[in-house]
């Protein structure tokens, strides 16, 4: 995971809206020479989006994840491969708490 960017917002009231830009990068390899690598790669994220989005505010972390993107790494060699995943994750304080 690698954090992109991070903006805050002033919003009416004294209160701040924070979007953070999260990137996940995930690496797959196929274990045998029958696998197939897009169906690996596309249960991992699979695994990971259903993860993220079962708890959408991060057991109270944030107000809400957004999925933004996914991007396979072109140009994968056998038997390894690898993606990207962009969230928007925004979190709103209220007046002066954090």
């Amino acid at each position: 995971m690698n954090e992109i960017s991070e903006k805050w917002n002033p919003l009416i009231g004294g209160s701040f809206e924070n979007k953070i830009q999260l990137q996940i990068i995930g690496f797959t390899q196929a274990l045998q020479e029958s696998d197939n690598l897009g169906t690996i790669i596309n249960s991992l994220q699979k695994d990971i989006m259903l993860a993220m989005l079962k708890d959408v505010e991060l057991d109270n972390l944030c107000s809400y994840l957004m999925p933004v993107s996914t991007h396979a790494v072109e140009n994968m060699i056998y038997p390894y491969g690898g993606f990207v995943m962009y969230y928007d994750i925004t979190y709103v304080t209220q007046g002066f708490e954090i």
